[in-house]
């Protein structure tokens, strides 16, 4: 993938802020998979909100605290964010 398109990838993810579920299923398979979104559902559950917080990365808070980061490799990510435009 060119640069020039990675920085238009990265510029649309900007503005749709997606949820790290809708990610999870490109970049990861099998247990991984299940696992984080188990995690992703564990955490909204319990009032920990998850928030897109750059290209590769989610924020969960609690009472505006962070108390985690969430980041997905980049190869991976390009790879996902190919796959979603495909779509």
């Amino acid at each position: 993938m060119s640069d020039e398109k990675y920085v238009y990838l990265l510029h649309e993810q900007k503005i749709t802020k997606p949820k790290i579920e809708d990610v999870i299923p490109y970049v990861l398979d099998g247990d991984m998979k299940n696992i984080a979104l188990d995690f992703c559902a564990y955490l909204r559950a319990n009032n920990m909100k998850l928030v897109w917080a750059n290209e590769n990365g989610w924020r969960a808070t609690y009472k505006s605290k962070i108390i985690c980061s969430i980041r997905l490799a980049t190869d991976s990510w390009k790879k996902s964010k190919q796959l979603i435009l495909q779509m």
